[in-house]
């Protein structure tokens, strides 16, 4: 495995050893300047002038109104399919943004890079921590942009669409395609959008029962439609303009919850006219519409409670709305994070390039939501976690807290304790009302899981140990990683990375091992060697089988006893567990491979 540093977090967002602090003081905003969507975008990092500070910080302290009626919408109907070939993949359009990618080990091997150049750049000589945590890859995962005409009114193309290919090809040695689609075919002219809700990690595929979801654009950036797909056949169930707006990834009863407004929104990210929330019933399409008052959009989260919503408000830095949304489009609470005690840990400006630029330019860049137990949601951004209680809003002060892991009951946290040395950490447990339960020294946490709710897992340097969840204490050896071979710099390598849920946790380390982790335990299920000549993008959890997401391959094993039941030729970087299938998106557009 190719030897890096960094891992899960803009977690996905933590010190690259090589590179200089950052400005201090408070930050935020209405979002880096670009295209009107370009407040829920994420600057690229390829650019290894731009300064990457670490994220090294100190030790956490202990601590309206009757609206109209709603207005429903017929489903957009299907479109049959064709048989035109796909179009070659083109070079993507030049763009100021790019994704964050959801996997930690590619964050490893490009950040090293980065961090090594910048490191020359800035001729630091006391740089230590781990790389990665702050920045994914610096490329489009899905490859290149796709070309077309552009779509019609309503969402409908009036090019000659593609369709669904019913027997794609499959490559000697690749797991099975059962079918394939180009978004082209959806809607002409369009795009796979990397992201919906303005999260770093967020996957650029949906998957429910009833409907695998995507959004389009004629960019990859800017989201235009979205569109349920068959998960049986790949054909199009129903499509939606959405306009100028955001979709949160997480679909609730079977409901996709949108933002939408017709109006374009300039780059303070405030649109002209209020948004419109968009309820669309995954299984048929049918659309409910009803009117907001709000009129800014960063992020989005569904839950049952209702639709967090997080958008930008004057002044700027370090203040932002964050609102819950009713059903019928009322507002259930809002409330401003910039008056929430320890705010400006939550802004930055990291990834913008800018270096020393002025406090209310920065934004948070950084944004993702997990969700916790008893109605409360945690919104990250690096190294700033927010509790939010769904009935009231936030709950205590901002935390300081990196590679944040929240494990349904609790919050995990850990800080590093010893100025210009990130060698020297702390982890923390905090309860939901963000009270400090305990903190125990020399101990860290490894880069956590993009699922939600995880399970956390502990190290003392390369040792994952188990500890003691209600005193903290520390517990027994489980597994001694051994140090990855072949560096090429100095400082701290890569470290292993917690994949899976609550019920099945898998923690990798690089050049040596994947550890299954038994449910409610702290004892090691199994044990299976890590090639070196391949790394690892992601653990999938498909009904059955426990899927390592190699960068040379994709082996499926048995989640009880670690036995390899099958090994194939990789599979894209984005790809997600489908119940017995893996879903995949990226350059050959949307996929479905159905597993041994």
């Amino acid at each position: 495995m190719a030897a890096g540093g960094g891992g899960r977090a803009d977690d996905d967002g933590e010190p690259n050893p090589y590179l200089p602090p950052a400005a201090g003081g408070p930050g935020g905003g209405p979002g880096p300047s670009g295209p009107a969507n370009a407040f829920w975008a994420v600057p690229s990092a390829s650019d290894p002038t731009a300064p990457l500070p670490p994220d090294a910080s100190p030790s956490p302290a202990p601590p309206a109104g009757t609206d109209p009626p709603p207005v429903v919408l017929p489903p957009v109907a299907p479109r049959p399919p064709s048989q035109t070939p796909s179009p070659a993949p083109q070079s993507p359009p030049a763009h100021p943004f790019t994704q964050v990618s959801r996997s930690p080990s590619r964050r490893r091997l490009v950040v090293g890079i980065v961090a090594l150049a910048a490191a020359v750049l800035y001729g630091l000589n006391a740089l230590v921590g781990s790389i990665g945590e702050l920045f994914d890859s610096p490329t489009d995962p899905r490859g290149p942009a796709s070309t077309g005409a552009p779509a019609s009114p309503g969402g409908t193309s009036t090019a000659d669409p593609t369709g669904p290919t019913a027997s794609p090809s499959t490559a000697d040695g690749e797991l099975p395609i059962a079918w394939q689609v180009d978004p082209a075919s959806i809607v002409a002219g369009a795009d796979l959008v990397y992201s919906w809700d303005g999260q770093v990690d967020s996957s650029q595929i949906a998957v429910t029962p009833d409907a695998w979801i995507v959004g389009l654009g004629a960019n990859y950036s800017t989201l235009e439609h979205v569109a349920g797909l068959d998960p049986r056949s790949g054909g199009t169930l129903w499509t939606h303009e959405i306009g100028h707006g955001a979709c949160a990834h997480d679909v609730v009863d079977a409901v996709l919850a949108c933002l939408t407004t017709s109006s374009a929104v300039p780059e303070d990210g405030v649109a002209a006219e209020p948004y419109v929330l968009a309820r669309i019933d995954v299984a048929t399409g049918e659309v409910t519409e009803v009117p907001t008052t709000l009129t800014s959009v960063w992020s989005l989260h569904h839950r049952p409670e209702g639709l967090l919503v997080l958008g930008v408000t004057e002044p700027n830095a370090p203040h932002a709305s964050l609102s819950l949304l009713a059903a019928d489009g009322s507002v259930k609470w809002t409330t401003d994070v910039g008056e929430v005690a320890g705010a400006e840990l939550m802004f930055s400006d990291v990834l913008s390039g800018s270096g020393d630029k002025p406090d209310p330019n920065r934004t948070m860049e950084r944004v993702r939501w997990r969700d916790l137990d008893g109605g409360t949601a945690l919104l990250w951004s690096q190294p700033g976690a927010m509790l939010v209680d769904l009935a009231t809003g936030p709950v205590g002060d901002v935390i300081d807290c990196n590679r944040a892991t929240p494990a349904r009951d609790a919050l995990y946290c850990m800080s590093y304790d010893k100025p210009g040395d990130t060698s020297v950490t702390s982890v923390h447990r905090y309860d939901l009302t963000g009270s400090l339960q305990w903190s125990t020294p020399g101990v860290r946490l490894a880069y956590p899981s993009d699922s939600s709710p995880a399970r956390p897992a502990f190290l003392r340097d390369r040792e994952l140990i188990g500890l003691d969840l209600a005193t903290g204490a520390p517990g027994e050896l489980l597994h001694s990683f051994a140090t990855p071979g072949a560096q090429v710099w100095t400082g701290n390598v890569a470290e292993p990375s917690g994949y899976g849920d609550a019920s099945r946790a898998v923690v990798i380390g690089e050049d040596d091992a994947a550890v299954g982790l038994l449910e409610g335990a702290d004892q090691v299920a199994w044990t299976v060697p890590v090639s070196e000549e391949a790394y690892v993008w992601d653990v999938l959890l498909l009904d059955g089988v426990t899927v390592l997401h190699l960068s040379d391959a994709a082996v499926g094993l048995d989640p009880v006893t670690g036995a390899e039941l099958w090994r194939f030729a990789g599979v894209e970087t984005d790809s997600v567990a489908a119940g017995d299938a893996i879903a995949e998106a990226g350059y050959r557009g949307i996929t479905r491979r159905d597993v041994p």
